[in-house]
C-alpha cells in the first residue's frame, strides 16, 4: 500500500503561473509572466504555482472574446483567451465559495457560477475576476444543487436540480443586485431534476431529466421570461433530456436516451427526433448551437456530432484520440461562438477546441507543454527539477533556477508506465515505472535514453520509492515486499532483498543517509534500516509508541529520521543512530491530513498533506510548528511529493496538475 487517497480522480494539465494576487479574500492567479525585476536568467523569488488548475472541467461559457471554464473538483474557474487559447487567469479562493461548480453563464460583464455542493451562486467581474457576491440558499431564496444557469443581462435564471421538498425548482434573481425576483416550484411546471436552462426570445426553457425515474421520461418546460408564468410542458419526443439550447427558430434537446429532439420555439411543436447509429449519440449530455448548426457531445462515445437544425441532416461525427473528448454528464460542457467550438473534457482535465466550419482540431488545452498529468513524484539535482507524470507516462524537466520548461520526455522507447518515482545525480535520471516493473535511465543533460532495466531477476514489482546511495541505486518494490539494489553506472543487478526478517510489507518510501537505507513499510507499520555497503539488516523499527500508521514519506535531517504517517495524521521522529523514539507530532493545530511526503533541509521539515491541501512546516530542533501553508495562497491540490533544491521547496500537486515552489 503505497499511498492513501480520497476518492478523487487524477487530473491533468500544466502552465506557469507566476503572479498571485489576493482579491477580497479569494485569489486570482494572473496569466503567465515573469515577476517584476526578474528575467528568465534570474532566480525564482517568492512563491509560484506551475499549473492551469483544470480539475474535472464541467462547464464552459464564452462572450466571444473570453472563455470561462468551471472546474468541478478544482473548485475554481479558469479564464482563457477565446481566440488564442492563452491563459488569462485562474479564479479561486475561499471567498468565492466555489464548491463543485457545475454551471456557468455570462453576459460579458459578469460571470455567474452554480455551486452544486455549495447550494450557492458566485458572481464575479468578467473583466477582472474580482468577486462581486455569493448568493447562498435561504428559505426565501432557495438554491439547491444549482447545476445550470442562464442570463439575459437583466435577470439570472437558475435550475435547481432538486430541493429538500421537491424534485426541482427555478430561481430568478436580478443580475445587477442579486435580489430575488421569484422562486418557481409549482407541480404544474413539472420540474423534475432540471439539468439545463436557456433563454430564447421572451421565454425560458428548462430540460427536466427525470433522472433515475422509470415512471417518467422527463419533459421540457417553457416559461414566460417577464413573469415566470407557465407557457407549456412538453413530453412528446422527449427521453430524459440532459441539455437544451436554442438557435433562434428551434429548441434543440439532447436526450440521454441517445437522441436529439427539435421543437419549434414559437409553439413547442415537435419538428423531428434525430437518432440512429450514424449520428453516434451515446448518452448525449451537452449541446451548443450557432445559426443552423448544432453540436452534441456524447459522454459515453467520446464524440461530438454536428448536424443541421433546419433539416436534421448529419454533417459529421468528430472523435478519435487526437480530439481528446471526455465530457461528463453536464449540460454546459460545450460552447461555440460560430467560429470555434470548445469542449470541456471532465475525464481528461482539458479543453478541446476545433473549427466550427470544418471540425478540424485547433488545439487541446492541457497547458503550456508541461504535461503535468497526475504528477506523483518530484526530484532535483541542483540544476533541474524532474517531475514524474503518472497519468501521462512522461517526465517533465524544469530549470531549478527559473522554473522554465526544459523538456518533456514521453517517447514510447522510454517505456514509462505509470512512473511513480524519480531520482537524479545530475548526470543521469532514473525513473521507477510502477506498472511497468522497470527502471528507465536517461541522460540529464540531453534527455537521451540510456537503458530500460527490467526482467524477473531484478524483482521489480510495483517499484515506487527510488534513491541513490553512493554508486548504487536502491528501489522499493511495493508489491514485491522487497528492495532492489542496482549498479547505477551499468544497470547490473547487485541484489534483491526479500528476506522476511527485514519486515518489508508494502515498502513505499526510501531515504538514504551516509551509510544506510531507510524504508517505510506502509502495510507493516514499521521502518527498516539496511546497511548500504552490504545489504545487511541493521534494525526494524516498530511498536505502538512510534504510532507508524501507514508510514509513507521519510526524510533525514542529518541526525534524525522523520516519517509521515498517512493514516495516523501524524509525524514520527526517531534517532538514526539508535532508532530511539524522539517524539510523535500530532494535533489539530498541525493540520495533518493524510500526510504523504516529507522533506528536510536540516533545520526545518515540510510535510505535504494530501487530503488537507496544505504543507506543514516544523522545526527540527523542537518539533514545534513553524507555519501551515494553505491551498488558498500556495495552490496546493493533492500535494503528494516534494523535494528541496537550494533555498526552495518544490511540491507536486496530483489533483491540481501543477507544481508549487516556495522559499524555505
Amino acid at each position: 500500500m503505497a499511498r492513501i487517497r480520497s476518492p478523487r480522480r487524477l487530473v491533468a494539465v500544466g502552465l506557469l503561473l507566476f503572479s498571485l494576487t489576493a482579491i477580497r479574500g479569494g485569489r486570482v492567479d494572473a496569466a503567465p509572466q515573469i515577476p517584476t525585476g526578474m528575467s528568465a536568467a534570474h532566480s525564482i523569488s517568492g512563491s509560484h504555482v506551475f499549473g492551469w488548475g483544470f480539475s474535472s472541467p464541467s462547464a464552459v461559457a464564452s462572450d466571444g472574446a473570453h472563455l470561462w471554464v468551471a472546474n468541478a473538483e478544482g473548485n475554481s474557474v479558469t479564464e482563457l483567451n477565446a481566440k488564442t487559447g492563452a491563459l488569462i487567469r485562474i479564479i479561486r479562493g475561499s471567498a468565492y465559495a466555489f464548491t463543485y461548480p457545475l454551471g456557468i453563464t455570462t453576459d460579458g460583464t459578469d460571470v455567474w457560477v452554480g455551486n452544486d455542493l455549495g447550494n450557492s451562486v458566485t458572481e464575479f467581474s468578467a473583466a477582472s475576476g474580482a468577486l462581486i457576491r455569493v448568493l447562498t440558499s435561504s428559505p426565501t431564496e432557495p438554491l439547491f444543487a444549482p447545476d445550470a444557469l442562464a442570463t439575459d443581462g437583466i435577470h439570472v435564471w437558475v435550475a435547481n436540480d432538486g430541493t429538500p421538498t421537491s424534485l426541482g425548482a427555478v430561481t430568478e434573481f436580478m443580475a445587477s443586485t442579486g435580489a430575488l425576483v421569484r422562486v418557481i416550484g409549482s407541480p404544474a411546471y413539472r420540474f423534475d431534476f432540471p439539468l439545463s436552462i436557456t433563454i430564447e426570445g421572451a421565454t425560458v426553457w428548462v430540460a427536466n431529466s427525470a433522472a433515475g425515474q422509470e415512471s417518467s421520461v422527463g419533459s421540457v418546460t417553457e416559461l414566460t421570461l417577464s413573469t415566470g408564468s407557465l407557457v407549456r410542458v412538453i413530453h412528446k419526443g422527449i427521453s430524459h433530456p440532459e441539455a437544451i439550447a436554442a438557435d433562434g427558430k428551434y429548441m434543440i434537446v439532447a436526450n440521454y436516451g441517445n437522441s436529439v429532439t427539435e421543437l419549434l420555439a414559437s409553439s413547442g411543436a415537435l419538428v423531428r427526433v434525430v437518432k440512429g447509429p450514424r449520428f453516434g449519440f451515446v448518452e448525449p449530455t451537452a449541446i451548443a448551437t450557432h445559426g443552423a448548426d448544432v453540436w452534441v457531445a456524447s459522454a459515453a462515445a467520446g464524440t461530438v456530432t454536428e448536424f443541421a437544425s433546419t433539416t436534421g441532416v448529419l454533417i459529421r461525427v468528430i472523435g478519435g484520440a487526437k480530439m481528446g473528448f471526455g465530457v461528463s454528464l453536464d449540460a454546459g460542457a460545450i460552447e461555440t461562438d460560430g467560429v470555434h467550438v470548445w469542449v470541456a473534457n471532465y475525464d481528461y482535465d482539458s479543453i478541446t477546441e476545433f473549427a466550427a466550419a470544418t471540425g478540424a482540431l485547433i488545439r487541446v488545452n492541457r497547458g503550456s507543454g508541461y504535461d503535468f498529468h497526475g504528477p506523483e513524484a518530484i526530484a532535483s539535482d541542483r540544476t533541474h527539477i524532474w517531475v514524474a507524470n503518472t497519468a501521462a507516462n512522461s517526465i517533465t524537466e524544469l530549470n531549478a533556477s527559473t522554473g522554465a520548461l526544459v523538456r518533456v520526455i514521453r517517447s514510447a522507447n522510454y517505456q514509462f508506465h505509470m512512473p511513480d518515482g524519480v531520482v537524479s545525480d545530475g548526470t543521469h535520471v532514473w525513473v521507477a515505472n510502477g506498472n511497468g516493473n522497470s527502471i528507465t535511465e536517461f541522460e540529464a543533460a540531453t534527455g537521451a535514453l540510456v537503458r530500460v532495466i527490467k526482467g524477473p531477476a531484478y524483482g521489480l514489482d510495483d517499484p515506487q520509492g527510488i534513491t541513490l546511495n553512493g554508486p548504487h541505486l536502491w528501489i522499493a518494490d511495493t508489491n514485491g515486499n522487497s528492495i532492489t539494489e542496482i549498479v547505477a553506472s551499468t544497470g547490473s543487478l547487485v541484489r534483491v532483498i526479500a528476506n522476511p526478517k527485514y519486515g518489508f510489507f508494502g515498502p513505499a518510501g526510501i531515504a538514504s543517509t551516509a551509510s544506510d537505507l531507510w524504508i517505510t513499510n506502509s502495510d507493516g507499520a514499521s521502518v527498516t534500516e539496511v546497511v548500504a555497503k552490504t545489504g545487511a539488516l541493521a534494525k526494524v523499527i516498530r511498536g505502538s509508541s512510534y504510532k507508524l500508521f501507514v508510514p509513507l514519506g521519510i526524510a533525514s535531517d542529518g541526525t534524525n529520521l522523520w516519517i509521515a504517517n498517512s493514516s495516523g495524521n501524524s509525524v514520527t521522529e526517531f534517532r538514526a543512530s539508535t532508532g530511539a523514539l524522539v517524539r510523535v507530532i500530532a494535533g489539530s493545530g498541525y493540520e495533518f491530513n493524510n500526510p504523504q511526503a516529507i522533506v528536510s533541509n536540516g533545520s526545518d521539515v515540510w510535510v505535504a498533506n494530501y487530503d488537507g491541501n496544505a504543507v506543514t512546516e516544523l522545526s527540527t530542533s523542537s518539533g514545534s510548528l513553524v507555519q501551515v501553508l494553505s491551498s488558498s495562497t500556495f495552490g496546493f491540490d493533492g500535494p503528494e511529493s516534494a523535494t528541496i533544491e537550494g533555498s526552495h521547496v518544490w511540491v507536486a500537486n496530483v489533483f491540481g496538475e501543477s507544481v508549487t515552489v516556495f522559499p524555505t
